[in-house]
């Protein structure tokens, strides 16, 4: 296979990997950081936020994260850039450890 073939086919080949995955591509969100999302109304409305795991709460029956919220790419990866669009909490059912490692973990 010469070069310029795998140059023609290397964009296609790559493309499966950069799709949103389904669970977060599904619905219609509102297109809100969590600091504009703290001055208006946004009650049961559906966000995709994103960012950095900052801190992890286990309760009784769920653990709540802090999360420093970072932009989204087009694959719903966070963008780790100096300005945040603030914090958010959110919740899941059952009981999550955080790991301390090098790297911070990232949520979608």
């Amino acid at each position: 296979m010469n070069h310029w073939t795998l140059l023609f086919l290397l964009p296609i080949l790559t493309t499966g990997c950069a799709t949103v995955p389904k669970p977060l591509a599904a619905g219609a969100f509102v297109n809100v950081t969590p600091n504009a999302a703290k001055n208006g109304n946004f009650v049961d409305q559906h966000v995709r936020w994103g960012g950095s795991i900052a801190k992890a709460e286990p309760g009784k029956d769920e653990t709540c994260f802090e999360v420093v919220s970072y932009p989204l790419d087009s694959s719903t990866r966070p963008i780790a850039t100096d300005m945040t669009e603030g914090r958010f909490i959110t919740c899941a059912p059952d009981f999550y450890e955080l790991c301390q490692s090098k790297s911070n973990a990232h949520s979608a």
